[in-house]
């Protein structure tokens, strides 16, 4: 067996890392929509373009591996303050989501929108590794 990845949660520095990009995080957001509630939207576009520079922290919960054993993705918990919606209450409270990367090259992309857990609908399939019935395919890269 070889080791392919390492969980960043699993360790005291990889925890700590967590928390500081918590923290970054929620300052940026928080300014950003500070910011534009204070112009009344006149900067919302630039502001949110700031927020993306500071991505919610997340774990990785499931690895995803094609028939080679490579790693192709990942199913992660993040943690962090939800996308900008209706609700001022419910982009002010930090919740938790689910989101799938791959990979595209050397790094991590998101494959689609963090899902909120209060959202998720997953119904669990067995209790042990690799009962479950999330998969990700595989397929020509699209960069």
């Amino acid at each position: 067996l070889r080791r392919r990845v390492t969980n960043p949660g699993s360790t005291r520095l990889g925890l700590a890392w967590l928390v500081l990009q918590l923290l970054l995080h929620l300052s940026v957001v928080g300014l950003c929509r500070l910011g534009s509630a204070l112009t009344l939207g006149l900067l919302s576009s630039l502001l949110a373009r700031i927020e993306r520079l500071a991505p919610s922290p997340s774990a990785p919960a499931q690895f995803f591996v094609n028939r080679e054993g490579a790693l192709i993705g990942t199913a992660s918990v993040a943690v962090g303050l939800p996308a900008a919606c209706a609700s001022l209450r419910a982009t002010l409270i930090p919740g938790i989501a689910l989101r799938f990367t791959r990979r595209c090259g050397t790094r991590f992309v998101p494959a689609c929108p963090d899902v909120p857990f209060a959202k998720l609908s997953m119904q669990l399939v067995g209790s042990g590794a690799a009962s479950g019935t999330m998969r990700m395919e595989e397929l020509e890269a699209v960069e």
